[in-house]
């Protein structure tokens, strides 16, 4: 089978990691990847954020778990945040499962992009082809994208290096599996129509 086709046909998404981190050797070529992704106009206005570091994202999650539980919850302008606080209860939060790398895409609110959610989500496929290629796990993380307007989690993600004029669109918790991949799901019938 061809390669290309055989690494997305077999990459899943990995919720269980290896406490071991990924080379930085490694991530730099995932990184580069990214890049390469399709944008709106060929904006590339991305921004992509890699924290590397197993404290800062230790400090990361636990600012997280404390803004969760604390917000006073039935908000209409975030409608999972009642969802969001029952998980953050549980004494072993983590909202990338545990992985020693977290990627944050996010691209400018002023992009000249048509397309700037979009232009984040194709090169987080990127990302995730790219470190299956590797060896190396991942997992779609949607919870920043519900919560980064937040003050104290806006301000940290500055001082993480997020760009303050962009908006968060996804992110990739990365890491070694610390188990066997999953089998796929069975693939939904009536997904594809072709016209001749």
């Amino acid at each position: 089978m061809n390669e290309i086709i055989n690494n997305i046909l077999t990459r899943r998404s990995i919720r269980v990691f290896k406490e071991e981190q990924i080379p930085e050797s490694d991530l730099n070529v995932i990184l580069e990847a990214a890049t390469f992704a399709p944008t709106g106009m060929n904006a590339q206005s991305w921004h992509f954020t890699a924290i590397h570091s197993k404290e800062k994202l230790a400090q990361f999650n636990s600012l997280v778990q404390k803004i969760l539980l604390k917000h006073p919850g039935e908000d209409p302008s975030m409608p999972y945040i009642d969802f969001l606080k029952k998980v953050a209860e549980a004494p072993n939060f983590n909202f990338f499962y545990h992985a020693p790398t977290l990627v944050i895409a996010s691209n400018s609110i002023s992009s000249a992009s048509a397309a700037p959610q979009s232009d984040c989500t194709a090169a987080l496929q990127n990302i995730f082809l790219a470190a299956h290629s590797l060896g190396i796990g991942s997992c779609w993380i949607h919870l920043l994208v519900l919560i980064s307007d937040l003050p104290e989690i806006r301000e940290h993600l500055t001082e993480l290096g997020v760009p303050p004029e962009h908006r968060i669109y996804g992110s990739a918790a990365l890491g070694f599996p610390e188990r066997s991949t999953p089998k796929p799901a069975p693939r939904k019938a009536g997904t594809i129509t072709i016209v001749k």
